[in-house]
């Protein structure tokens, strides 16, 4: 098992993450049951409600992303968070909890950890999860990119 490690949100992102928090416990996020959890399904305000926090995280990367999602998740029973293969989940707890953990790792509160395999989360709270590709797909998708590098220089 890898290991997991908190690290501290940047700064201006608990500002940003309190008001994503007031808003997922409103009647506007709708969430639907999917598995041993609650997700939300207001994508569209969901982008909109999260744009600043994504701002602040998008210096944290390694580099820029080939795509991105977000997600919200209401966890009340231990579970699964698959994260695809290519892809990295830095995710963080909305609002202040105790007792979280992911595989077996505390969560803290004012804190994300950056995932790039399967967990399983347990605890009761909302947690967010800034989702990043870095890595083409596949072989075509690769030879697309560097076409578009090569005609840019050019």
């Amino acid at each position: 098992m890898a290991s997991i490690a908190n690290k501290p949100l940047p700064p201006g992102a608990s500002t940003e993450l309190s008001e994503v928090a007031k808003w997922v416990h409103t009647s506007d996020a709708r969430f639907a049951v999917m598995g041993n959890a609650k997700f939300c399904t207001n994508h569209e305000k969901l982008l909109s409600k999260t744009a600043k926090l994504l701002d602040i995280f998008l210096p944290e990367l390694p580099k820029a992303p080939l795509e991105r999602a977000v997600i919200v998740i209401c966890f009340d029973e231990p579970t699964p968070v698959p994260i695809d293969a290519g892809w990295v989940a830095y995710f963080m707890p909305v609002q202040e909890v105790q007792g979280v953990t992911i595989d077996d790792h505390t969560l803290y509160s004012n804190h994300y950890v950056q995932l790039d395999h399967n967990v399983t989360v347990s605890g009761k709270f909302y947690g967010l999860a800034f989702l990043f590709r870095f890595e083409p797909r596949n072989r075509l998708e690769r030879m697309s990119n560097f076409l578009k590098r090569a005609l840019k220089k050019g």
